[in-house]
């Protein structure tokens, strides 16, 4: 599930994603997009989608808990500039992983979504 490595900016999806917020700099749009990812649980994701969906979810979780290990440096708003994200969209956020990690064969990768899942985990 990646073509570059297992960070969720080190994908393929996930590269682009974040190339997409360094050009537009809309980071509410990019994020809303990444996440609607098709209901039926018997879709198979695409790849790229899947990984889209991780880096933004992995943007999420940043904002919402200040760790920004992995994130690409300036990716970002800096966190005296940025509030936490809307619950809705911490969900939002867990739900898309929860769909991806459902179709991860990869061990490396599902590590990755289980970390964030439990980042975004209710408070």
């Amino acid at each position: 599930m990646g073509d570059w490595g297992t960070g969720p900016f080190t994908s393929e999806g996930g590269g682009e994603w974040a190339a997409a917020l360094r050009e537009t700099g809309d980071l509410a749009l990019l994020v809303e997009d990444a996440l609607d990812l098709p209901e039926g649980e018997d879709d198979v994701l695409d790849a790229e989608d899947a990984q889209r969906a991780v880096a933004a979810a992995a943007a999420v979780a940043a904002l919402r808990d200040g760790d920004r290990t992995g994130v690409p440096d300036g990716l970002l708003p800096a966190p005296e500039d940025s509030g936490p994200p809307a619950e809705d969209v911490v969900e939002q956020a867990r739900a898309a992983l929860a769909r991806v990690v459902g179709q991860v064969p990869d061990a490396a990768w599902r590590a990755v979504v289980e970390r964030l899942t439990a980042r975004l985990a209710p408070r």
